[in-house]
């Protein structure tokens, strides 16, 4: 299908027709528009930018957005599961309390983020960068973010149960009344993190860096701490 010309998609827009499903729009370029509730269900959206527009409340449900730019765009409770975001640039969006469930965020910018209560269950997410990103509250169950980048991020009342963080970096991310339960956090940096009162039943840390961590109140249970580096860890729980 032929990318849909700016005229074509403003005309449409302005006689209130708001369901573009399945529609081209690749290397289209929005700026500072108003385009709250519209149906994106499987479009490609391609190289597109949307610079510091309003999709809240939209549908993106399975469209296709790599290498996108939504760059300080309101995205918030919306649809975005199972689309593929790969290589975009995130940076300061607003996702929260969206559903991102099966999404596609591999080597996606998302610095900043506000992704507070967003559902992200088993969505893959390597090499994400989440640099200072707000993910309270959210649902991350499953997710398969390797090599993520978590520094200084707002990950408290998050829930990471099962998830593979494998050989990702979380230092200085605040993660206070987590769970991550049977999650694999093998070689992961948590050097300056706060783990107060966290919940890692279970969870392989092996190989892991708490230089300097917060482990105040920690639930470890049954956790593998095989070649764990404790140094300057404050309130490393009995280990059972």
């Amino acid at each position: 299908m032929a990318p849909l010309e700016s005229d074509d998609f403003w005309a449409r827009y302005g006689d209130g027709e708001r369901d573009f499903s399945g529609c081209n729009f690749q290397g289209v370029i929005v700026v500072e528009a108003n385009l709250s509730g519209l149906n994106l269900t499987n479009a490609d959206l391609s190289g597109a930018i949307f610079y510091r527009s309003n999709l809240s409340h939209s549908c993106l449900q399975g469209a296709c957005l790599r290498e996108a730019n939504f760059y300080h765009t309101r995205l918030q409770k919306s649809d975005c599961s199972e689309a593929i975001f790969c290589e975009a640039n995130c940076i300061n969006a607003d996702f929260s309390w969206s559903n991102l469930t099966g999404a596609v965020l591999q080597d996606t910018s998302l610095g900043m983020a506000d992704m507070s209560g967003v559902i992200l269950h088993r969505a893959k997410c390597r090499r994400t960068d989440w640099v200072g990103a707000n993910l309270t509250q959210a649902c991350m169950q499953g997710i398969n973010g390797t090599e993520a980048v978590l520094t200084n991020a707002i990950l408290t009342y998050a829930d990471l149960r099962g998830a593979n963080l494998i050989g990702s970096n979380l230092v200085n991310a605040n993660l206070a009344y987590a769970c991550g339960d049977y999650a694999d956090f093998d070689r992961v940096d948590w050097s300056g993190a706060n783990l107060f009162q966290t919940s890692l039943r279970y969870a392989s840390l092996r190989y892991g860096q708490f230089f300097q961590t917060n482990l105040l109140l920690a639930d470890l249970w049954g956790a593998d701490v095989t070649g764990v580096n404790w140094e300057e860890a404050q309130g490393v729980p009995r280990l059972r």
